[in-house]
């Protein structure tokens, strides 16, 4: 009666520690393309588990992450954010890199996507005339 009292206990135990044990956030996409004046990241987390996202980016010349930006978490999972100015700072002649960080409780995530190639000058303009109507 003693063992099974014991091994009661410790399967209860386990289910706890189970059960407050979380995986670090999963980013299901994590996306760069080309919008209007900047470069447009898009990602969407499989569980909303996440207390902060960190924007970085990177160019062919630097060798470490500036950051752009912190975004809150919000209840869609669905995230979106526009790094503008590029074109003024000359950066979209260069490949950029952006490294997303989830933040999870004491852990962080790191995802990362690049962008290459830069729009021509007939492309940007395009795109503009495009969103205009929209």
């Amino acid at each position: 009666m003693k063992n099974i009292y014991k091994s009661g206990l410790f399967f209860c135990l386990l289910i706890t520690l189970l059960a407050a044990w979380r995986s670090p956030a999963r980013v299901n996409q994590f996306t760069a393309s080309y919008y209007n004046e900047g470069v447009r990241l898009d990602w969407s987390l499989a569980e909303n588990d996440v207390s902060q996202f960190e924007l970085h980016r990177k160019d062919d010349d630097d060798q470490t992450y500036s950051k752009v930006t912190n975004v809150s978490p919000n209840l869609s999972g669905q995230y979106h954010y526009l790094d503008k100015g590029l074109y003024e700072d000359e950066l979209f002649l260069n490949e950029l890199e952006y490294r997303l960080t989830a933040i999870h409780d004491s852990s962080q995530v790191f995802y990362y996507t690049t962008i290459s190639s830069a729009p021509t000058a007939f492309e940007r303009s395009w795109d503009s005339i495009k969103s205009m109507f929209r």
